[in-house]
């Protein structure tokens, strides 16, 4: 194992831009990692030319995407801090003039991840990758949009990368398709992404409903917290011993915390996760460590560095 000395911090890795020191004001929704920095956009459709003129320009900006019909508009914030995005959402929708989604809409997360180190997102590939099914059904489930590819669909993709942050994470040979749904080229600036230093979620369906979005967020910021804190070889045992509907639940409450209900309640949750696991343990684990390792979990426990 790396000492933390020998670990890469992600802001090592490029020259990213600075990010912005906007202030704004508190939202009401609990939220986890509210200082988290974020960037968020929103696809609608209706859009007059006047909605975009009177649009705030200090935390937004339109632009035309090929992709909507019917008068459609991207909106994408400033980097900003998760604690004031509910006010800026509010801002955002109620100075549209009848503004609609569509099954062409959908709205994407940019989630910062500059402040993590390569061991660190590797951590964050593999928790994902396990409620990857999950977390599908909980944001719209667009798991057969081309334009939202799951991992598990691209096995390669992740066992690749997560190998190249093992060794050496400045390999330009990194390949990423700017089309997944979890969305890594943005890091690395890969498949013609800018270079920022964000994660791409390219999951929520097209929506106006801020608790939708704000909890949708809270998801993917529980995720990045526990990749924080969790090291890839604890992940490994866990992945190995993981054989019961017991210790799925307790790997989801020890991730997400008070928010888990909007994963455990799924009707299809034990067949996601038991999916998604085997389809992990492939990406994550050569053949020799494919024996079953059984480690305790207790209840309540929440994960840390092995």
């Amino acid at each position: 194992m790396k000492n933390k000395g020998d670990e890469v911090q992600i802001k090592s890795l490029f020259k990213y831009k600075g990010l912005s020191r906007y202030m704004g004001i508190e939202g009401e929704i609990p939220i986890v990692g509210g200082y988290t920095f974020i960037g968020l956009e929103v696809e609608l459709e209706n859009i007059s030319k006047d909605n975009v003129e009177n649009l705030s320009k200090s935390t937004w900006t339109s632009v035309v995407d090929g992709s909507l019909k019917n008068k459609g508009r991207e909106f994408v914030t400033i980097p900003i801090r998760f604690r004031y995005l509910e006010v800026e959402l509010k801002r955002l929708f109620s100075g549209l003039i009848s503004p609609v989604t569509s099954s062409r809409c959908s709205v994407h997360v940019h989630i910062n991840v500059r402040d993590m180190t390569t061991d660190e997102l590797a951590s964050f590939i593999v928790l994902y990758s396990i409620f990857e099914r999950a977390l599908y059904r909980f944001s719209g489930d667009r798991w057969d949009s081309n334009f939202c590819v799951p991992i598990q669909a691209s096995p390669s993709y992740p066992c690749r990368l997560l190998q190249s942050l093992k060794l050496t994470p400045h390999n330009t040979q990194i390949v990423w398709y700017k089309y997944m749904g979890f969305n890594v080229c943005p890091i690395f600036g890969l498949d013609g992404s800018d270079r920022i230093g964000t994660i791409e979620f390219r999951h929520l369906k097209g929506t106006m409903d801020i608790n939708l979005i704000i909890n949708w967020i809270n998801l993917i910021i529980s995720l990045k917290i526990a990749a924080k804190t969790t090291s890839l070889s604890y992940l490994e045992r866990i992945l190995l011993q993981m054989n019961s509907d017991s210790s799925y639940t307790t790997l989801a409450e020890s991730v997400f915390g008070g928010l888990s209900p909007l994963i455990l309640e799924q009707p299809t949750f034990k067949r996601d996760i038991e999916t998604c696991i085997t389809s992990t343990k492939k990406i994550l684990l050569p053949p020799s460590k494919t024996e079953e390792i059984i480690i305790d979990i207790p209840k309540g426990h929440k994960l840390c560095v092995a």
